[in-house]
């Protein structure tokens, strides 16, 4: 697949992982995660992110401009 050309949308998987605790059944767990992941307050602000070339990313939301900029000045520096 070709890129798809800068500041158009294009299509990304997003993921969100967490190992929970015992539940009787998935969608307990799932409930879980959900409410998780909802809560302003909660650390599940964390996100795997790829691409549809496959380019995969992790985006803390939760991070400063200030770190996302020195992260994106260190990776444009990388070889």
């Amino acid at each position: 697949m070709s890129a798809a050309p800068a500041g158009l949308p294009q299509p990304y998987h997003v993921v969100w992982t967490i190992d929970t605790e015992e539940f009787a059944d998935p969608r307990e767990a799932a409930r879980y995660a959900l409410e998780a992941v909802s809560d302003p307050q909660s650390w599940a602000h964390v996100f795997t992110v790829t691409d549809h070339d496959g380019n995969t990313v992790d985006v803390d939301l939760d991070e400063t401009e200030e770190t996302a900029e020195r992260c994106r000045r260190r990776s444009r520096s990388m070889p």
